[in-house]
């Protein structure tokens, strides 16, 4: 693969061919180590996951440029038009603005849909992904525990 910025970013719906595509970048050791939940998952449970995550009918996106897959971004919802976003770019294009772009991208398309809160819950530490969320339009910083800090970006309506 190349450097994976060779064209625009362009974001589709995941589909059930992206299963392993996300099974391999969520079980990448930097996104690991950035989850909260920082075991790799098994194929088995992975699949039962991504198969629910599906059906569910939040949204669920694979960012692509130059025709490869980059990253993912998922909107999971919280009730009430709030969701919770969560995104993860593939190490060779990481600290290349993908993830902010993403992050920009997916949560204008939840706001156009009629979401009115977006919440990032970032590790203490994640200095990565406070940037790209802060560069995205989200504010907040709230501390809870030591164990995690949230962002919120609000639709103005």
């Amino acid at each position: 693969m190349g450097d994976g910025l060779s064209g625009s970013l362009t974001l589709r719906p995941a589909t059930e061919d992206d299963a392993r595509f996300f099974f391999e970048l969520r079980n990448e050791v930097g996104v690991r180590e950035a989850s909260f939940s920082s075991e790799p998952f098994s194929w088995e449970h992975h699949l039962d996951w991504f198969e629910r995550r599906l059906a569910s009918g939040d949204p669920i996106f694979v960012a692509q440029s130059g025709g490869e897959n980059v990253g993912y971004v998922r909107l999971d919802s919280l009730g009430d038009d709030e969701y919770e976003v969560s995104v993860a770019v593939i190490p060779e294009v990481r600290g290349h603005g993908i993830g902010t772009s993403l992050i920009k991208q997916a949560s204008e398309a939840a706001e156009a849909e009629g979401a009115i809160r977006l919440i990032a819950r970032i590790r203490p530490g994640n200095d990565a992904s406070m940037k790209a969320f802060e560069a995205a339009g989200y504010s907040g910083g709230l501390h809870h525990n030591g164990e995690e800090m949230f962002l919120a970006r609000s639709a103005v309506k």
